[in-house]
């Protein structure tokens, strides 16, 4: 079931009002969670293994977010409470299917909430200025480089290649498929030289829109040379392509290549944080 074309620009609409609102650029990356505190939506984070997402309307909005899903999925599970919250939905909880985007996803008011998410998080004009800038094609792009790109936009590999698909419209039904025979996991072994469970997100010099957040265990390919400050990570080799750092503790840090003039934060929340979204970058005394 889809939205019919006029609904599907309404949708567009709302989440491109949430941008022209909160003075966000159309070409920009964004931090959903932080999206959603200037909207005065409080989020959780909750470690239960049922929960997708919850949505709570009224005078104080709260979302909740299962806490032990991939970073990707909390995005687009807070992109689409959002959602609700843009279009009056009222009160939403949307379970965790193994395998599924999330439970109810064909009735309409979950296609319009998940629409509106995608639009959000992966507007056209921030997805071609993400590929552009690096010089790769919208049309046939490497697996690599739609993870690259994923990490940044803050969504999963999975995702951004069904949003490439079916919305932006820019790849073939065969590199489509191509691009799904390829799992994030064989992606993340091939940048690191190993197999590895936690994410994995390269940062470059096109990285100037949002701050990087991490989870503790995660690693980061910054540009080389760059300089690190900051307990929550730690550098754990440098080579002539780039550094790599590993998200070691809950916190922020900062990397910056004076050089280039260059410098983003780096925010790193534990695993399975079970908390309000705003703290989870507070720095733990007992880690200290």
């Amino acid at each position: 079931m889809q939205l019919a074309i006029g609904e599907a620009r309404t949708v567009l609409r709302h989440a491109m009002q949430v941008r022209k609102r909160l003075g966000i650029p159309m070409d920009h990356a964004i931090c959903v969670l932080d999206v959603a505190a200037q909207l005065g939506i409080e989020v959780w984070f909750k470690p239960l293994s049922s929960l997708a997402g919850m949505y709570a309307g009224g005078e104080n909005p709260v979302v909740l977010i299962g806490s032990d899903r991939p970073v990707g999925y909390q995005n687009s599970t807070c992109a689409h409470e959002i959602g609700h919250h843009a279009f009056g939905h009222g009160t939403r909880v949307d379970e965790y299917i193994e395998g599924v985007e999330r439970g109810r996803k064909g009735e309409p008011e979950e296609l319009q909430a998940s629409l509106f998410g995608a639009y959000l998080l992966m507007p056209q004009a921030a997805v071609t200025r993400i590929f552009t800038a690096r010089g790769w094609s919208l049309n046939t792009p490497t697996a690599e480089q739609v993870f690259v790109a994923a990490g940044h936009l803050g969504v999963g590999y999975q995702t951004l290649i069904n949003h490439l698909r079916w919305t932006i419209r820019s790849l073939s039904l065969e590199v489509c498929d191509r691009l799904l025979s390829v799992q994030p996991k064989t992606i993340r072994a091939s940048l690191v030289g190993q197999p590895i469970c936690e994410n994995v997100v390269v940062v470059d010099e096109h990285w100037t829109d949002r701050p990087v957040d991490l989870v503790v265990g995660d690693l980061a390919f910054l540009p080389t040379g760059a300089l690190v400050e900051g307990a929550a990570v730690e550098v754990v080799e440098e080579s002539e392509s780039y550094m790599t750092v590993r998200a070691i503790r809950r916190g922020l840090a900062r990397a910056e290549c004076p050089l280039d003039d260059w410098a983003t934060f780096l925010r790193v929340m534990p695993k399975c944080h079970d908390g309000a979204a705003i703290h989870r970058h507070l720095e733990d005394p007992d880690e200290c």
